[in-house]
């Protein structure tokens, strides 16, 4: 497993086999993305594989909107919503606190996915 999806998988309480859902549409997950890249090579940047900014999206979503300038604010929001949704207490260190609309509306979407699975 790498470094940065043990650190995700760890912060959430996931373990591997786990239903792991996208954060942007709450599908099924396939890969934990960064989302400021790491540049060829890698870096050195403790930032790069902080939690606040890995997140989980499906292969689609990676291709979509992945390394690419003009969805780097989406991503950020939806991702500091997502931690807002699932860990309510954690205090941001590099995110900007997410609108707390976002938060409740994200943590309905939650509890029907929740409630539909058998």
């Amino acid at each position: 497993m790498q470094r940065h999806t043990k650190i995700y998988f760890v912060f959430f309480g996931y373990a591997p086999g786990d239903f792991v859902p996208s954060e942007l549409n709450f599908r099924l997950a396939t890969e934990i993305h960064h989302i400021k890249n790491k540049g060829m090579g890698g870096t050195n940047n403790p930032e790069i594989n902080h939690i606040e900014n890995i997140m989980a999206v499906n292969r689609k979503e990676h291709d979509e909107y992945g390394d690419k300038k003009k969805y780097l604010s989406f991503l950020k929001t939806s991702h500091a919503t997502f931690i807002r949704t699932m860990k309510p207490r954690y205090k941001f260190e590099y995110l900007e606190e997410p609108p707390e609309v976002k938060v409740k509306l994200m943590r309905r979407k939650l509890r029907n996915l929740k409630a539909a699975q058998p």
